[in-house]
């Protein structure tokens, strides 16, 4: 005669609070799992809707003004993803900063998923360099003149590192990528290190 063990009415009282506990732990750590697998990083872009104020005349002080949108898509829908705390805008050609600007912090979450938000940049009485005058002339006749946006957001933590958006764009052409990189200070030196591109 096999013999069966039966539980008492402790042991079901043990196993009760064991699987109470257990589940909701394994749960947990298999739905970090799911986000983590797959993960990609936000997209973060900018599209250079207008810019004015760049008379034909280079060789004049410009006061040049730039439109701008950014958007942040968090592709996984999974995570928050932000341009926040006092991010300003510097605006280039070829390394020669023509406008300056702030731009509104924006978030996205796992309920939003993308937004956009406009931007403006501008210089005053800027001097264009006299050696990328005829290209830039030339580049904005034919609509190709592509602009540097860099977007430094200071750190909320004292301390601790700056990130930088960089991104390249034509006007009017759609949404240009951006990397991502973390700034930090260590007696006087910066140090760089690249998130994604």
């Amino acid at each position: 005669m096999a013999h069966q063990r039966e539980f008492t009415k402790y042991q079901m009282i043990v196993l009760a609070l064991l699987l109470v506990t257990t589940v909701p732990f394994i749960a947990a750590v298999v739905r970090g799992m799911v986000k983590t697998i797959g993960y990609t990083h936000p997209a973060y872009t900018v599209t250079i809707d207008s810019i004015g104020g760049l008379a034909a005349d280079l060789a004049a002080p410009v006061s040049p003004e730039f439109k701008l949108t950014f958007r942040i898509d968090e592709r996984t829908g999974r995570h928050t993803a932000c341009i926040g705390h006092r991010p300003a805008v510097a605006m280039d050609y070829q390394g020669a900063v023509l406008a300056r600007g702030p731009v509104p912090e924006l978030c996205v979450d796992e309920n939003t998923g993308a937004a956009e938000a406009p931007a403006a940049a501008w210089g005053t009485d800027i001097k264009i360099p006299a050696f990328m005058r005829d290209q830039l002339r030339e580049e904005l006749r034919r609509g190709e003149a592509a602009f540097g946006v860099s977007v430094r957001v200071p750190s909320e933590n004292n301390g601790g590192p700056d990130t930088l958006f960089q991104c390249r764009g034509k006007v009017g052409e759609e949404s240009a990528p951006c990397s991502m990189t973390y700034i930090a200070s260590k007696d006087n030196q910066e140090i760089r290190w690249y998130i994604f591109t």
